[in-house]
């Protein structure tokens, strides 16, 4: 019988949603696959076949050069140059959809990497198809107190989880965003629904797949690989400049000026009378003649023109990217700076040939190309070059934006969190964003800094207290970051989160594991006291298993005494342990609030049986003796220890 429980049948229609994405987009994955291995089959036939065409031209043509007058020589040319230009553009476009198909099928698998978190097979197959990957997740590494990212697996989950850009500034954008930006941004994004939220909304309804795969596959494609390179121009600022810096350089830009009109006039003068001589000679070495005259002019322009060359190159390989963007966008604006960045970009290519030695000496023969392409990018660029930047960072903006879009696409059942003007969280079925949805266990949870502002959390081992710490940071993270969190409803304030999860001692710093947890809280208490003047941004702090490195008693006082400074603090949080000695505290102080995971014992087998499920209250159960005994370690029955620590009580 169906369930009417509309709990249950939320769950349900989800479940049944994620399942169809999943199985279409593994059908995707093999189409995609299939035909870039086709397309690439024809690839290596039409190479084969284009040099089979050309030989056979040159040889009919070499064999009846002779025989022919100045007209039909001309044609011969002009026919040879003709099929060889339609025989490249063709082959290069079936090129371009090799690439293209290569991409999508990478992108797809991402995509199956992702919906099955699989995050170290996720993590190679980014680092080998983006250069700057694994530069943009260690950016900022060496900020080692950061509050919350080696605690929340940011760099090996979250990123990767979200990351699809294509260019290495969005990614980079995309890192700082999950690391935290400025409180006064992380404010506009939570504001409402019409803020920063609502615009990632606008963009889900606006973008639509096609987009998404449009764009990480244009991360994934062989160009943007080896135009970047492996150390990829992260400054924002700089991607640009460099272009006039190039412009800049000896020789000076009125000297590049003078010397494209004199080669445009000498080879006129050259040219001309070589072409009329030949036309009433036909004697090819008349052209050759006239050829040899004018070729110290483009050998020279080889060095006048080396700064535009080298600005062209620079600007060829970003034009591809922020030309597919700014067409993406589909504003008005877009549209205008889209057509500018075309013209340009047809100026761009045509620089290109020259690094085809036969087309480059050939060409000079009908017009001076070096001087008219270089006078015409070097115009065209001073026009549009002012503003390539800004240009550029919306580009990037956008591209940022399409990451959220994404990510909220590829998880349905992640949600929008909504802003709070009090100091609080409430969250409805929250669950842990880098589980697979089949893994993955939700609970609702509620905190006040007003009236119960300390969530002691205990809990047997195992039973899931640092996942819903990490769950928690996590969703917050995204939150400000303008994100879709991994919760059927989120309403919390501006929060900026500090975290002692994971702790780790150090040997080269002589640091036990001790030692390093009580140097984090130090410093937690040091920056929740300093955060208590910026208001109204709160801090969460949240601290796992407090004080696990130490005694019984000195626990009790450490952690007591902690919490209690704590309680002086701006911040709200929860601090998990399990000392269930600490969970009497309840009743000597009211704002400290009780709750546990717990697990059961099954009748069958006696092996543990986690639920995962948050509730109210001190934890009544305890599991460490019966998991060692699980293991195989030596450890009597519970009836057997308690006869045992009988005959103790006795012996004292």
């Amino acid at each position: 019988m169906p369930s009417t429980d509309p709990e249950n049948i939320y769950g349900e229609k989800c479940a049944r949603g994620l399942l169809f994405r999943h199985s279409v987009l593994q059908n995707a994955a093999r189409r995609s696959q299939s035909l870039f291995e086709k397309l690439k089959k024809w690839d290596g036939q039409v190479g084969i076949l284009r040099l089979i065409l050309a030989a056979t031209f040159i040889a009919f043509v070499a064999a009846y050069f002779s025989e022919w007058n100045a007209a039909q020589k001309i044609l011969s040319i002009l026919v040879f140059f003709f099929v060889f230009w339609i025989l490249s553009g063709l082959h290069q476009k079936l090129q371009t959809r090799v690439q293209n198909w290569e991409a999508l099928a990478q992108v797809y698998q991402v995509l199956l990497l992702r919906w099955n978190r699989d995050f170290k097979s996720l993590h190679e197959l980014l680092a080998k198809n983006k250069p700057w990957h694994q530069v943009c997740a260690d950016w900022g590494r060496e900020n080692t107190a950061h509050p919350y990212s080696h605690d929340l697996d940011l760099r090996t989950g979250m990123y990767a989880l979200i990351e699809g850009c294509c260019a290495p500034q969005s990614s980079q954008r995309l890192m700082m965003a999950l690391l935290g930006a400025p409180l006064e941004e992380d404010s506009k994004k939570l504001q409402n629904d019409s803020g920063a939220s609502g615009a990632v909304k606008w963009k889900q309804a606006l973008l639509n797949t096609s987009v998404h795969r449009r764009l990480e596959a244009l991360g994934h494609s062989s160009q943007l690989k080896s135009s970047y390179g492996r150390e990829p121009q992260l400054d924002e600022a700089r991607e640009f400049s460099v272009v006039a810096e190039e412009l800049k350089k000896f020789p000076a830009k009125w000297f590049r000026f003078v010397f494209s009109l004199c080669a445009i006039v000498v080879w006129a003068l050259i040219t001309i009378p070589t072409w009329k001589s030949f036309l009433l000679s036909s004697d090819l070495d008349i052209l050759l003649q006239g050829l040899f005259r004018f070729a110290p002019v483009p050998i020279i322009g080889l060095w006048v023109y080396a700064p535009v060359v080298n600005a062209a190159r620079i600007l060829f390989k970003r034009s591809h990217t922020m030309g597919v963007l700014l067409d993406v966008m589909s504003t008005a604006q877009s549209k205008q700076q889209s057509q500018q960045l075309g013209n340009l970009q047809t100026i761009l290519g045509f620089v290109q040939f020259r690094a085809n030695p036969l087309f480059w000496i050939l060409i000079h023969l009908f017009l001076p190309f070096d001087s008219l392409i270089c006078l015409l990018l070097e115009l065209r660029s001073l026009k549009l070059l002012p503003h390539l930047s800004a240009i550029w960072r919306d580009c990037l903006d956008f591209d940022l934006q399409v990451q959220w879009a994404r990510f909220g696409w590829e998880n349905p059942d992640f949600h929008m969190a909504t802003h709070s003007e009090k100091p609080e969280i409430k969250a409805v079925a929250l669950g842990h964003p880098l589980l697979p949805y089949n893994a993955r266990i939700c609970n609702d949870f509620c905190i006040d800094s007003n009236t119960h502002p300390v969530v002691l959390l205990t809990g047997s081992n195992m039973a899931g207290k640092s996942t819903f710490l990490r769950a928690l940071g996590l969703n917050l993270v995204l939150a400000q970051a303008g994100a879709p969190v991994c919760a059927r409803s989120l309403h919390t304030s501006v929060t900026k989160v500090y975290c002692a999860i994971r702790i780790d001692d150090s040997l080269e710093e002589s640091t036990s594991y001790f030692y390093a947890e009580v140097k984090r809280l130090k410093w937690m208490l040091d920056s929740l006291t300093a955060d208590g003047a910026l208001k109204p941004f709160n801090s969460l702090f949240l601290v796992d298993e407090i004080f696990r490195g130490t005694n019984n008693k000195e626990r009790f006082l450490g952690s007591w005494h902690v919490i209690r400074a704590l309680l002086g603090t701006q911040g709200f949080g929860i601090v998990s342990t399990h000392d269930l000695a600490l969970s009497q505290l309840e009743a000597s102080e009211a704002r400290i609030t009780n709750m546990h995971f717990r697990e059961q014992v099954a009748s069958s087998d006696a092996k543990l049986v986690f639920d995962y499920l948050l509730r109210a209250g001190p934890c009544p159960t305890t599991n460490a003796l019966q998991i060692m005994r699980l293991s195989g370690l030596p450890i009597p029955s519970d009836a057997a220890l308690q006869e045992l620590g009988q005959k103790t009580d006795n012996l004292t």
